[in-house]
């Protein structure tokens, strides 16, 4: 048997999954969709989940009694515009003072999905031209020095 192609598409079989797993996140995380095939059947879908960041429009009621917001059929105050993210793990909402403030963030927030896909086919694009590039031939072996060097390397990658 030939040795089988790495794929890190749109589409990939399950033994290539688990061997570059890492890798295959991480192109998840930059928001690229991966189909998971069980042999040359679709199984499974990995796509990337929603921002960590959220826009929203809150109507609120100020909890005064004799405010119009407390009848019922009252649509409530002026929608309370927010960006809640994550920040260390933790999440944190921001308030928008203005319509004009909660429009720009939805642009940044829009640029940011932008920038993700990008970064995403800029790594696909990447990841086919290292294949595509031939190794260069050499006629000379390892030195002594050279296989040390390696070795030690990869001796330290494990320490790790």
């Amino acid at each position: 048997m030939g040795h089988m192609k790495r794929n890190t598409g749109s589409e990939v079989r399950i033994a290539q999954l688990k061997a570059h797993l890492s890798e295959h996140l991480r192109a998840v995380r930059l928001g690229r969709e991966i189909i998971i095939k069980d042999r040359e059947t679709a199984i499974a879908r990995l796509t990337p989940l929603k921002s960590q960041a959220s826009l929203s429009a809150v109507v609120r009621r100020c909890g005064k009694p004799n405010c119009h917001c407390a009848k019922p059929d009252d649509p409530g105050h002026d929608p309370q515009l927010r960006l809640v993210r994550k920040v260390s793990g933790k999440s944190v909402a921001e308030s928008f003072a203005s319509p004009a403030s909660f429009r720009k963030a939805q642009h940044e927030v829009a640029e940011f999905h932008r920038m993700q896909s990008l970064s995403a086919e800029l790594i696909a694009l990447n990841e086919q031209i290292c294949r595509l590039r031939p190794v260069e031939p050499d006629s000379a072996d390892w030195t002594a020095q050279e296989k040390k060097r390696v070795l030690q390397s990869i001796r330290r990658s494990r320490v790790r």
